[in-house]
């Protein structure tokens, strides 16, 4: 791992934006994977609170940050957690960075649900307007 996006992983481990700016400077990478994770899969399944992560997801999706990754069925794409999770702002922020909302969370059997169909099932009403397709 370079310096750069060490940098980055601590700053996302610290929820440090002003780390996370500098690393970019340095040109870290948004998508540099650690331990098998990407840096917004892991900040969306850690915190179940959107206000603590916002700033860093927004850095990271204008730096380039993939929000959707070829992944095992087991996992979730980041817009699935955002879904699960009711984070509006997240979403309002995906959707301003072009993030495909229609994609299915596939199980084992090849069968899933789009976003907008989970926040539907959680009853998240304002989330599910901005995750309609």
């Amino acid at each position: 791992m370079n310096e750069a996006n060490k940098l980055m992983w601590d700053g996302i481990e610290n929820l440090n934006s002003a780390m996370i700016e500098s690393s970019m400077e340095m040109g870290s990478d948004p998508n540099f994977k650690k331990n098998e994770q990407y840096p917004l899969e892991f900040l969306l399944e850690k915190y179940d609170d959107e206000t603590k992560i916002l700033t860093i997801v927004e850095l990271l999706l204008s730096a380039g940050a993939a929000t959707a990754y070829k992944m095992a069925y087991f996992k979730e794409q980041p817009i699935h957690q955002i879904a699960n999770k009711n984070f509006v702002n997240c979403a309002k922020l995906f959707q301003k960075y072009g993030a495909d909302f229609y994609r299915k969370k596939k199980n084992i059997l090849g069968l899933g649900k789009y976003p907008y169909q989970i926040a539907l099932d959680n009853n998240f009403s304002e989330l599910a307007e901005i995750l309609k397709v």
